[in-house]
């Protein structure tokens, strides 16, 4: 299994399954920028008013695969099988929500602090205990770590354009990736921290 942190933005994306699974990926792949246009016998909710959302109140059909990046099936097993072998035919990845051993991509539970992003999957095994496990962790990475690693992109762009030596760019990258960023933060606040940083460069 490769992880693959997976841009999807503008693209579409098709579901199918209007059901608790199907809305819940719904919005999750609409936060990650995608298009969706959802297909299922079910009507469109009334809170699902995003203007990327093209909900189909009608059966699956393989047109419906016409022009779309990545399918995720959420209804039951036979039909999630069948349209996940549909959609591996035109070489397109696919979740299978319900059988997940006929997909080709497994959505792993996430936590999210900016730009920082931590997978955590059991390539659909157990994903309760993903989930768990994504609980537990989320009390260790406190929400500035957004703002930091923000600096650390600001201090490795003047890295790269002020220091030409491969080698002393990557040791000053692991000294900064070393630091307690979030005590820094806490300690000096964000303006200090950023001065802090280009002294060192």
């Amino acid at each position: 299994m490769l992880a693959v942190h997976l841009d999807l933005t503008g693209q579409t994306v098709l579901i199918v399954g209007g059901g608790t699974v199907g809305r819940r990926k719904a919005r999750t792949l609409l936060d990650a920028g995608a298009n969706v246009r959802l297909v299922a016998l079910e009507p469109r909710p009334a809170d699902f008013a995003d203007e990327r959302l093209k909900w189909l109140a009608e059966s699956f059909r393989p047109s419906h695969l016409d022009g779309v990046a990545l399918v995720v099936t959420a209804t039951n097993p036979q039909t999630d099988a069948e349209i996940a072998r549909l959609a591996r035919e035109r070489g397109l990845w696919v979740n299978a929500a319900s059988c997940p051993e006929v997909g080709t991509v497994h959505f792993p539970a996430t936590i999210t602090r900016g730009r920082l992003v931590v997978s955590i999957g059991t390539g659909g095994a157990a994903p309760a205990f993903a989930a768990h496990l994504r609980e537990r962790l989320e009390g260790w990475l406190p929400e500035s770590l957004a703002v930091w690693i923000d600096l650390l992109d600001e201090a490795r762009k003047l890295v790269r354009e002020s220091v030409s030596d491969e080698g002393q760019r990557r040791d000053l990258a692991r000294e900064m990736a070393a630091l307690d960023g979030p005590a820094l933060l806490a300690e000096r606040g964000i303006d200090a921290v950023r001065s802090m940083l280009r002294e060192r460069l």
